[in-house]
C-alpha cells in the first residue's frame, strides 16, 4: 500500500476546518431556534469528520471552479465551503423534507443565490439534460436499494453537460454486503419481507467496477480509496466516540480532522486489496 502519513495534514483539511467555524459563527450571529443552536454547536466542535475530510479532498481535488455545482444529498457543509469560498452557485438535493430549512441555516452570511436547497428524488432530478457542469454526491448513492446506485449515476451522467464532470463517494469493505437494519433511520428506505429496513451497500473493488464504473455515458477519469490504517487504534477511536455527549467523544471529534490523517492509509485502485473499511472516491466526465 502507499503509505501517505505525511508530517502534517493536507492544507484543504484546514481549509474544511475553518469553513466549518466560520459557519458556526455566522449562525450565532442570528436568532436561534433548537435546530440551528444544534447545528452551530456540531459545526464548532466538529465541522467534518473523519471519513468526510478525505471524501471532501477528492471532490475539491476535481473541482475546477465551475460556477454552478449539483451536490447530491451531501454533508451541508461541502455546499457551503464551495459558495463561499469559491463563489460558486450550488444546487443542493436532497430527498430529506428538511432540506429547505437546512439550506437556510447553512447559508448564513453567504446569500441565498449561492447556496439554494432543492428537495429531490436522486434518480429523478430537476433539471435539463445537459445543464450542469460539475456535480459530486459524497456518501449516498449507497443507501439507495436496488439497482438505485446505477439510477442516480444515469440521472447525474443526464442532467451533466458534455465533457462535465461528476465526483462519487462510497463506502468500501474487504467484500461486497448490504446492510439491513431493524429501523428505517431515514424513513423512506426499502423493507424487506421480513420487515428489515435496507441501509447502505458497501463495496469491493469489483462491485464498485460492475454497480458503478460501467454506466454508459460516463467515463472514469480518477479512482481514489482510502482504509484504517491500523485496526486496534481505529477501535480505541470507536470507543471513544461511542457516546456523543461525553467528553472523552467531544475532545476526540475535535480532532477528527488529525483522525484522517493519521488512522487513514491511501489504497492503490485495483492492486491493493481493501483489507478494512474504508471510502472511495471515483471521478467521472460525461461522454461528448
Amino acid at each position: 500500500m502507499n503509505d501517505t502519513h505525511e508530517a502534517t495534514p493536507p492544507p484543504v483539511w484546514s481549509a474544511l476546518r475553518r469553513s466549518g467555524l466560520h459557519c458556526a459563527v455566522a449562525q450565532l450571529a442570528h436568532p436561534l431556534d433548537a435546530y440551528a443552536r444544534l447545528q452551530a454547536l456540531r459545526q464548532f466542535l466538529c465541522p467534518v469528520d473523519m471519513w468526510r475530510f478525505v471524501e471532501f479532498s477528492a471532490v475539491l481535488g476535481a473541482y475546477a471552479g465551475e460556477p454552478t455545482v449539483l451536490d447530491l444529498g451531501s454533508p451541508r457543509l461541502l455546499a457551503r465551503h464551495l459558495a463561499r469560498e469559491h463563489n460558486a452557485r450550488v444546487l443542493a438535493c436532497d430527498i430529506a423534507p428538511a432540506i429547505a430549512d437546512e439550506m437556510r441555516v447553512y447559508r448564513r452570511g453567504i446569500g441565498r443565490k449561492h447556496l439554494v436547497g432543492l428537495r429531490a428524488d436522486g434518480i429523478h432530478l430537476p433539471f435539463a439534460s445537459g445543464s450542469i457542469p460539475f456535480a459530486y454526491s459524497v456518501s449516498v448513492i449507497e443507501h439507495i436499494a436496488g439497482e438505485g446506485d446505477r439510477e442516480a449515476l444515469s440521472e447525474l451522467q443526464r442532467v451533466l453537460k458534455p465533457e462535465g464532470r461528476l465526483v462519487v463517494t462510497v463506502p468500501c469493505a474487504p467484500t461486497h454486503e448490504e446492510i439491513w437494519l431493524e429501523s428505517d433511520i431515514f424513513g423512506a428506505q426499502a423493507r424487506r419481507e421480513d420487515g428489515k429496513v435496507f441501509f447502505c451497500r458497501l463495496y469491493d473493488w469489483e462491485t464498485a467496477r460492475e454497480r458503478l464504473m460501467a454506466v454508459s455515458g460516463l467515463r472514469v477519469t480518477g479512482v481514489e480509496a482510502w482504509q484504517v490504517r491500523d485496526a486496534d487504534s481505529f477501535q480505541e477511536y470507536q470507543r471513544l466516540t461511542a457516546n456523543p455527549r461525553s467528553l472523552a467523544s467531544i475532545r476526540a471529534k475535535w480532532n477528527d480532522f488529525r483522525h484522517a490523517h493519521s488512522l487513514l492509509e491511501r489504497c492503490t485502485p485495483f492492486e491493493d486489496p481493501i483489507a478494512a473499511r474504508g471510502v472511495m472516491a471515483i471521478t467521472f466526465q460525461s461522454e461528448s
